[in-house]
């Protein structure tokens, strides 16, 4: 199964990710410098960071999932057989799957309320909550299609007893990466 456009689509979200959590570091860092030289709080710093985070995260978790950097307890996984290896990683994928959906789906409900009632955030910076939850919601939601699309060739590749491919798709990192 080809996945080269999903994972160049995971790669750009991710960098961007990455950008987002370094401008909240830097963010934070010249908030702290700005109130301990000059006793000075830089209104909604912790604000904006909150937000940054946030999306970089879920921006990030598609690219996670096609390089296989979830963490993974395999000290024992590596010394079963191939068929039990297989199970667990559909199990795992299955409940990563299962996670990003309930995370995705309250995701929406908080989007379509705050859009609904026109929320704002009680901070100074008074910012409309739609933008970053909405932002949020779309990184939750493709790490959601990533991870399904992968749990999907598992299966077709199980119907067809490509195992190899079974363990390339859900497995852990050793195996070939996917793409």
């Amino acid at each position: 199964m080809k996945l080269h456009a999903l994972r160049k689509i995971a790669e750009v979200a991710a960098v961007a990710g990455g950008w987002m959590i370094l401008a909240a570091v830097g963010v934070t860092v010249f908030e702290v410098l700005v109130r301990t030289a000059l006793s000075f709080s830089l209104s909604g710093a912790d604000e904006i960071t909150g937000y940054l985070f946030a999306i970089g995260t879920a921006w990030s978790l598609a690219y996670v999932a096609i390089d296989k950097g979830h963490v993974r307890v395999d000290v024992v996984r590596q010394l079963l057989p191939q068929v039990a290896r297989i199970s667990l990683d559909f199990i795992g994928m299955s409940m990563l799957s299962a996670l990003l959906g309930l995370v995705s789906w309250s995701a929406f409900k908080l989007v379509s309320e705050s859009a609904k009632f026109g929320s704002r955030s009680v901070t100074p910076l008074n910012f409309p909550l739609v933008v970053p939850q909405t932002l949020w919601l779309i990184g939750l939601a493709f790490s959601l299609v990533t991870v399904g699309v992968l749990l999907i060739g598992g299966i077709v590749a199980a119907t067809r007893s490509d195992f190899d491919e079974v363990e390339r798709l859900l497995g852990q990192r050793d195996a070939e990466p996917v793409g």
